[in-house]
């Protein structure tokens, strides 16, 4: 059970409400419009992160599962599996990083390249000198602005979740109708 009582969608602004319409119910999302700017801001950042990063989806989804491990994020995680699955990441890298096996052979170097920089963003103020030359590497600077960014909106995200108690979402595993309403709905 939720820490706090999620809000009464009928006291919500109709512009907060419009938007929630067009979505199935997800608890953090009904949980954050307690705080309707926030929770616009936080939708329209979420469709920006599924439908205009340099990215690519099977990184993003990468930084999104290592990040859901490293802060214990049920909620994030579950939600992540079938996305991840989606666009590549296989049932075995899943699980590595699941167990924090962050070395095992099922992770490609690239993948093992990525978790070491989420770990280096989450753990210090400065990624060490020799991940972030790597990391220079193998993306362009707005890709590096866009995983930082995945990482924090993912760690906020998952800190969220967990203070709160955030209940997972009622819907069949392998869903993807929130992730495919979030890119398509009108956000004005």
């Amino acid at each position: 059970m939720a820490r706090i009582p999620y809000p009464d969608k009928e006291s919500l602004p109709s512009e907060v409400g419009a938007v929630l319409d067009q979505m199935p119910p997800s608890a953090p999302i009904d949980m954050v419009a307690h705080s309707p700017a926030i929770a616009l801001a936080l939708l329209r950042t979420t469709q920006a992160q599924f439908t205009s990063l340099e990215v690519s989806e099977r990184d993003r989804e990468i930084v999104i599962l290592t990040v859901a491990t490293l802060t214990e994020c049920e909620y994030e995680w579950t939600k992540h599996v079938a996305m991840s699955e989606a666009v590549g990441v296989s049932p075995a890298a899943r699980e590595s990083i699941r167990s924090r096996d962050f070395g095992a052979d099922t992770l490609t170097p690239h993948d093992r390249l990525i978790i070491t920089f989420v770990k280096d963003v989450i753990a210090t103020p400065r990624v060490t000198d020799r991940v972030f030359a790597e990391v220079r590497e193998a993306y362009t600077p707005r890709q590096i602005v866009e995983l930082i960014r995945l990482v924090g909106f993912y760690w906020a995200f998952a800190r969220f979740c967990t203070t709160l108690d955030v209940e997972l979402d009622k819907e069949e595993p392998g869903d993807l109708g929130a992730f495919s309403a979030v890119s398509h709905m009108d956000i004005s």
